[in-house]
């Protein structure tokens, strides 16, 4: 017969061991749910998931990055429940892409478009249903906007279903200028990075004009090791390179990188320059920029009028002189603007934004 001192002994050594299960499990528990299983499935903890603006779950964990690469190491950002279910990752190569195909020059209402596209959430956000997306997990595609309503129609028409193949989890803003002042390419986009993280983490941004549309899904819509340009050749030059260095039309930019380089400048009123002035500020701060490869960085020009609001820029090249002594003070850092509206809208997330008047 046990002793009342060994019984109590046991029964604590027995406690220990449980709670030493216990603790094991819960770890092994932990680790498999951040660091994902060997069948490439990922999960999110329970503790994690909550509801986002749209009434989706989500996890609010976030993504550890190489710091030279900037691709995920770990895949620690889901996006809802059935994240939690153990989804696999998406194809390295969908096998929704079609690769080049002919765009569509209609301009269908956003109605028509919406209802063409029933897996775009309102304020244009998708997200694949059935995998977890390998490329940059989410990625906020910028259009700087005013007074082109038939152009942003046949974008739209386009640009869903293109970026829906690539299986990304994207939102597409559109950043509109209010007012009659002369237009401003750089600093609308500027306004939609700053905007767009404030509703949303995005480490992945694509800066995009409203009249390109992009011919070929197998060019990626993701943030390669450098910033890139992904509007390489275009039809209205017969897919030729325009110039060396060139840095316009559709670029995009790890989050990180963007801030790097202070964003676009905020200097350039009307057309031209502030292409070559984000240009020079990728080469000289972060060594070099990259080009989409013609076969698959092709686009179309939608044709349209001179624009009086946005005229070529006079002062462009007496600013692009003087460029590198205002990396520091032009751009992210010196930027003010006031937002006028924000609206989730089927299709995109509208920024009405007032930007103020040349100086």
């Amino acid at each position: 017969m046990l002793s009342d001192g060994t019984l109590s002994s046991r029964i604590s050594v027995n406690r220990g061991i449980i709670i030493i299960l216990c603790c094991t499990v819960s770890l092994l528990t932990v680790f498999s749910n951040f660091t994902g299983s060997p069948d490439n499935h990922v999960r999110c903890p329970p503790l994690l998931v909550s509801l986002d603006a749209n009434g989706a779950f989500v996890c609010n964990a976030s993504g550890y990055y190489d710091a030279l690469t900037q691709r995920p190491l770990r895949l620690l950002i889901f996006y809802d429940k059935n994240d939690v279910m153990n989804l696999p990752l998406c194809d390295v190569k969908p096998a929704t892409l079609i690769g080049r195909r002919n765009v569509s020059l209609e301009a269908h209402s956003e109605e028509d478009i919406a209802a063409d596209n029933p897996k775009v959430l309102r304020g244009g956000r998708y997200r694949p249903s059935g995998c977890v997306p390998r490329q940059r997990l989410r990625v906020a595609v910028i259009v700087a906007y005013r007074d082109r309503q038939e152009h942003l129609q046949i974008l739209l028409n386009n640009l869903h279903p293109f970026l829906q193949r690539q299986q990304l989890d994207y939102t597409v803003f559109l950043v509109e200028q209010a007012g009659n002042a002369t237009f401003n390419r750089g600093k609308l986009f500027n306004v939609g990075f700053v905007e767009a993280n404030k509703l949303r983490e995005y480490p992945c941004f694509v800066f995009h004009d409203v009249d390109l549309l992009p011919e070929n899904d197998a060019n990626a819509y993701s943030c390669p090791q450098y910033p890139t340009l992904l509007s390489s050749a275009m039809e209205k030059n017969k897919y030729r390179p325009i110039y060396a260095d060139y840095f316009g039309g559709v670029v995009s930019f790890s989050s990180r990188h963007f801030r790097q380089v202070n964003g676009f400048p905020n200097l350039y009123w009307g057309w031209g320059g502030e292409d070559d002035d984000l240009s020079l500020r990728v080469r000289t701060r972060l060594g070099k920029l990259l080009q989409e490869p013609a076969d698959t960085g092709q686009y179309t020009m939608l044709k349209h009028e001179k624009d009086a609001g946005n005229p070529v820029n006079p002062q462009r090249f007496k600013l692009l002189n003087a460029a590198a002594k205002r990396f520091e003070t032009d751009g992210l850092s010196s930027l003010s603007y006031s937002v006028v509206k924000l609206e989730r809208k089927p299709l995109y997330t509208w920024i009405l934004v007032d930007i103020g008047q040349p100086g």
